[in-house]
């Protein structure tokens, strides 16, 4: 579930991805933003509520936007397997995670400008923060503030945060806002997706 060790095996698997496709199913029309300032967005959100507890998650890179959402399983099985899914190269199968809905989105000149303004302001605020953020907490309980975590490469340098998505939501510093804007810009790339117009409180920011 951790970002950095999926990070290695996205790296892995878009190079495999590239070799075995047609260029005309790679390109998109927004790789150039990417690729100007070697640029991936990497988010991933999860929360309890009553029933359970839920995710989701977002993988930029080369004009190419990955979404999963589904629910966490608080005990998998070590033994428990599932079919195959299409994507399974970007974000490889973990049995924590029940997936539910993934999509992959080729992104627009507009779409890749978007998300990219808001990956930028997500660097400066991250870089200019003096405050400690507020701890994530668990993930499998209602009454606790749950998980976001946010990985930005660019330049060949990597931004990170970690905190909870209650903290975020609050946004009482730059940081957490920055947080906030470019999550909801991740979450306004395409369809809604598993009926979750907002994930307790962050919203969709379309471009």
């Amino acid at each position: 579930m951790m970002l950095n060790l999926r990070s290695c095996l996205i790296v892995v698997a878009i190079a495999a991805f590239a070799a075995c496709s047609g260029s005309s199913r790679l390109s998109a029309p927004g790789e150039a933003v990417f690729t100007k300032r070697n640029l991936e967005v990497d988010v991933f959100l999860a929360r309890g509520f009553l029933g359970g507890s839920e995710y989701e998650r977002y993988y930029a890179k080369d004009g190419f936007l990955w979404r999963e959402c589904g629910q966490l399983d608080e005990a998998p099985s070590p033994r428990s397997r599932r079919v195959s899914l299409e994507g399974d190269e970007v974000f490889p199968p973990d049995p924590g995670l029940i997936v539910k809905e993934r999509r992959v989105e080729r992104l627009s000149n507009k779409q890749a400008s978007f998300v990219a303004s808001y990956a930028f302001d997500f660097v400066e605020a991250e870089q200019s923060s003096q405050k400690q953020l507020p701890l994530p907490g668990s993930v499998y309980s209602l009454s606790q503030p749950g998980l976001l975590e946010i990985a930005v490469g660019l330049d060949g340098q990597e931004h990170r945060v970690v905190t909870s998505v209650d903290a975020v939501v609050e946004g009482e510093t730059n940081a957490l806002k920055g947080s906030l804007k470019l999550a909801e810009a991740m979450r306004g790339i395409g369809p809604v997706m598993c009926d979750a117009k907002t994930f307790y409180g962050i919203a969709r920011k379309t471009p």
